[in-house]
């Protein structure tokens, strides 16, 4: 049996999910799955899968996203007025490291070994898209959505 208090904890989280910009459940549910089927792909997904995805994403596909459900939590559960920021510093800092990362691999030897292998689209799932989730999480509807929590009092006031 399911407790009260749990359950009213799951149902706050959904109808907060709900209230939420377009564009911010769209990235959070792309998080979430991205998370989950890399995980699969790595432990229990087949090794040839692996060996097809990692010269365009990487060892880790998710891994700018995964640090990022730490944001999506937390707008979620405490948002203010500039906490969306966050996340889009945490979308532009992976962006950029994975640039930089990508300059220093991307002419290096492979041996012939599927998990060295660097394709010149790489830096496209690395870059360019943790970029173009930063800007849609720049919209006006996230800046009036995180606004309008900022006067709202937080914990028991006794």
């Amino acid at each position: 049996m399911i407790n009260n208090l749990v359950l009213s904890r799951i149902l706050s989280l959904f109808s907060r999910f709900k209230a939420t910009p377009l564009e911010f459940k769209v990235f959070s549910l792309f998080s979430i799955s991205l998370v989950i089927f890399d995980n699969i792909t790595t432990y229990i997904g087949p090794r040839h899968l692996r060996e097809l995805i990692i010269p365009f994403t990487g060892w880790c596909p998710s891994m700018t996203y995964g640090f990022s459900l730490v944001f999506v939590f937390m707008i979620l559960f405490s948002p203010g007025r500039f906490r969306h920021l966050g996340l889009v510093i945490m979308l532009v800092a992976g962006a950029t490291i994975e640039y930089v990362n990508f300059q220093g691999v991307h002419f290096q030897q492979d041996f012939g070994n599927p998990y060295l292998k660097v394709s010149s689209m790489r830096y496209v799932w690395t870059s360019v898209v943790p970029l173009l989730w930063a800007v849609l999480m720049l919209s006006p509807r996230m800046f009036r959505y995180c606004k309008t929590f900022t006067n709202v009092p937080r914990g028991n006031p006794s």
